[in-house]
C-alpha cells in the first residue's frame, strides 16, 4: 500500500524529480512492469526507495498551493506502484488467482500486509475488493478508508485516506503482488478535491513484463 509516500506532510522528498513529460513510460526492468505518470500540473515523480523497499515508484501532488499550517490544510494526492513478495505472508504464499485474493482480503490479510512491510496501525473504516482481471493478470480492484491519525505534524488530528487502485499476481513473477493505486488524503470530515481524471491514465497504463535477468 502507499502508506509510507502518505506520511509525508506536504512537498515532495529528496530526489524526487517534477513530471514534465507524462507521454514517457516509466520502465522497472527488474521488476518486470511499466507505467506512464499522472496528467496534469505539479506533479512530482519521486523513487520508491525514499519511502521503503516494497515502493517502485511514487507519484505526489500537494493539493494546496502553500505549506499547511493546520490540519485542514493538508491535502495530498498521491499515485504509485508498489510489490510485496507474497512467500512473507502465509496466507498468500500459495495463492494463483483473483478469486484466492478476494478469499484471503476479505478475511482481513491486509492487517497481516502492513505488519510485514514494517507499516504503523492504522484503521480500516471500510473496504471493497472485486475480482478485476482488466491490468491483464489476475487482480483485485479495491476502494479503501482508513482513519489515520500519526500524520506527522498533525499528530491526533484524524485524517481518513480515500484509496482506490489493484493489486494483481505478476503473471511472469510467481508470489509477487504488485499494487498500483492512487489516493488522497483530508482531515475528517473534508471533502475530497482532487482530480482524479489525472491518475486515469496512470492507473491504466500498468504493463507487464518478464523482470529482466
Amino acid at each position: 500500500m502507499l502508506l509510507g509516500a502518505l506520511l509525508l506532510a506536504c512537498g515532495a522528498p529528496g530526489g524526487s524529480v517534477r513530471v514534465t513529460d507524462t507521454n514517457t513510460r516509466y520502465d522497472f526492468p527488474e521488476q518486470g512492469l511499466s507505467v506512464l505518470p499522472p496528467i496534469g500540473p505539479r506533479w512530482w515523480a519521486v523513487p520508491g526507495s525514499a519511502f521503503s523497499s516494497d515502493h517502485v515508484i511514487v507519484f505526489l501532488k500537494p493539493l494546496t498551493e502553500k505549506y499547511p499550517e493546520a490540519p485542514a490544510e493538508l491535502k495530498t494526492l498521491v499515485a504509485g506502484v508498489v510489490v510485496h513478495d507474497t512467500s512473507e505472508v502465509d496466507a498468500l504464499a500459495d495463492v494463483t488467482t483473483a478469486e484466492g485474493l478476494k478469499q484471503q482480503f476479505d478475511a482481513g490479510i491486509a492487517e497481516t500486509l502492513l505488519k510485514v512491510t514494517g507499516q504503523p496501525p492504522r484503521h480500516l473504516l471500510s473496504a471493497d475488493e472485486q475480482v478485476d482481471r482488466s491490468p491483464g493478470a489476475e487482480c483485485l480492484r479495491f476502494d479503501e478508508l482508513i482513519e489515520d491519525k500519526r500524520v506527522p505534524r498533525f499528530e491526533g488530528s484524524t485524517f481518513v485516506e480515500h484509496q482506490r487502485g489493484f493489486r494483481c499476481l505478476h503473471p511472469y513473477r510467481k508470489r509477487i503482488l504488485v499494487e498500483i493505486a492512487y489516493s488522497e488524503r483530508d482531515l475528517a470530515g473534508e471533502p475530497e478535491i482532487a482530480e482524479y481524471a489525472e491518475v486515469e491514465p496512470f492507473m491504466k497504463s500498468l504493463r507487464f513484463t518478464p523482470p529482466a535477468k
